[in-house]
């Protein structure tokens, strides 16, 4: 089921807030069963050239 489809029924979800600027860690949180990961790039900006890994990372579990 989508996370779409979960808050569209009224379900819970439970989430994480990604500020650690690695592609490890995103994965680690990808992994540890949350519904959703918010990877935050204001306040944990990494360099440009590792910006889409984080979030190719945790969108691949």
């Amino acid at each position: 089921m989508t996370l779409r489809e979960l808050w569209e029924r009224g379900e819970p979800t439970v989430g994480g807030w990604c500020v650690i600027p690695s592609p490890f860690a995103a994965e680690l949180m990808g992994r540890a069963g949350y519904d959703w990961v918010c990877i935050d790039t204001r306040h944990a900006r990494p360099p440009a050239r590792r910006r889409g890994a984080r979030a190719r990372r945790a969108r691949a579990i």
